[in-house]
């Protein structure tokens, strides 16, 4: 959930600031098992608007939704179905009239969530990924943007139910937390998402978390430059 002050710090549903991306809506996170389950656009989504849709399951083959396609640098995962961690992120401009897609991996648990990013270009400016054996630490990796402005997600997908805290990148602007959500579903399994901005075209850094439980992880940085 978004505290008040980090809704006003991001732009959330409200003005970018200075010429910067910035989170328009995000939906609701979809949860299950199965490669059936379904996501739904955020509301107060609009036509223009860059539509980023995470999945976190266990590493194998995932359902690409209708009308998405995947980005540079996903999949990330590690070791095989049970026990491990795949995440992928798609992409897609929200063309005006969105419904529903559906997403996952069969005999695998299932978190899902899809972004809507307003003031953004819809070509990423630049994505990295990496994967990690069972394990407490988060590192997203480290990607250089080319462009000022940059909006930074750093996101990791994990394969227990546990949450993730003390994230953390110095070389990034109003950092903070945008989702932390996990399922008992199949195996377990959840995603994390963290936000901050790169003001000066440059290196983004490593991104850093702690799992509550040690897991295997996919890990990707996007970096999106303003439209």
């Amino acid at each position: 959930m978004f505290m008040a002050a980090k809704m006003a710090l991001l732009g959330f549903g409200g003005e970018a600031a200075s010429n910067r991306p910035f989170i328009a809506a995000i939906g609701t996170v979809a949860k299950g098992s199965g490669n059936a389950v379904s996501v739904s656009p955020p509301a107060g989504a609009q036509a223009g608007d860059l539509l980023l849709c995470f999945v976190s399951t266990e590493n194998g083959g995932q359902t690409t939704p209708s009308g998405y396609s995947q980005i540079t640098n996903s999949p990330q995962g590690n070791s095989t179905f049970a026990g491990s961690a795949r995440l992928g992120v798609f992409q897609k401009t929200h063309s005006g009239s969105e419904s529903s897609v559906t997403v996952g991996l069969g005999g695998s648990h299932v978190v899902a969530v899809i972004i809507a990013i307003r003031n953004a270009s819809t070509t990423l400016n630049v994505t990295a990924g990496s994967n990690a054996s069972s394990t407490a630490s988060v590192s997203c990796p480290t990607a250089t943007t080319t462009v000022d402005d940059c909006m930074v997600l750093a996101a990791v997908a994990f394969s227990v139910n546990t949450t993730v805290g003390s994230w953390a990148n110095a070389n990034l602007a109003d950092f903070a937390e945008i989702l932390d959500e996990a399922t008992t579903d199949d195996d377990d399994g959840g995603l994390a998402i963290a936000l901050g901005y790169k003001a000066t075209a440059g290196a983004t850094g490593a991104t850093t978390a702690t799992l509550a439980s040690a897991s295997t992880q996919g890990r990707m940085t996007i970096a999106i430059g303003p439209a």
